[in-house]
């Protein structure tokens, strides 16, 4: 069961005489939860046990109100807030998680019950990933030194083996650390013109 703190059960059941209600949607991706909320002063609480190294990304959005989000990993001592880092009035929180992890999720911020989506995204890593991005973050300090002294062929060419290379680590698609270090590596090729690399 998940150990959530007294001040963030009460807060959703404040000023109401019934429990606000989630559903979640049907999603096939077990690596991604979206869930519908009704959301008064707070929602629901929504619960998620971690079983896998890497982050989660956790976001709400709402066209009733602004939303915002409160999460509480267990064991740790504070709350984790946001309030439109997605862009808009969406709020959203990237949580670094290891196996076991219990968290507990609330979205906030309506003056009167409105509707509000949360999405869970799941980004594990694995040894090969994180090997990879710690590659990529040595190569594209190589590249931009041999940018900086004219050398743009070899900048290129290095560039783009290091691209295809992350793009063909195994289980990477869902990896945050390869996500970086691609958006990374398409910086690097934007700033000498290799659009070809930048638009892999």
């Amino acid at each position: 069961m998940l150990a959530i703190s007294l001040a963030l059960a009460l807060c959703a059941i404040q000023e109401s005489n019934s429990l606000p209600t989630a559903r979640q949607s049907d999603v096939r991706d077990p690596e991604r939860r979206v869930i519908e909320l009704e959301v008064a002063e707070c929602g629901p609480i929504v619960e998620q046990i971690v079983d896998f190294n890497g982050s989660l990304s956790v976001w709400a959005s709402s066209l009733d109100f602004d939303p915002k989000l409160v999460v509480e990993i267990a064991g740790r001592s504070e709350f984790q807030k946001d309030d439109d880092s997605g862009g808009g009035s969406t709020s959203w929180l990237r949580l670094q998680v290891e196996p076991g992890d219990a968290i507990g999720i609330m979205v906030r911020g309506a003056e009167v019950v409105g509707l509000a989506q949360l999405c869970i995204v799941e980004a594990p890593e694995t040894t090969e990933t994180r090997a990879a991005a710690k590659r990529a973050a040595d190569e594209l300090e190589e590249i931009d030194r041999l940018r900086s002294e004219g050398s743009l062929k070899e900048a290129h060419n290095r560039l783009s083996v290091l691209v295809e290379e992350l793009i063909a680590v195994p289980k990477g698609k869902k990896s945050f650390a390869l996500e970086d270090a691609l958006w990374r590596s398409g910086h690097s090729a934007y700033q000498f013109s290799a659009l070809s690399v930048a638009n892999r």
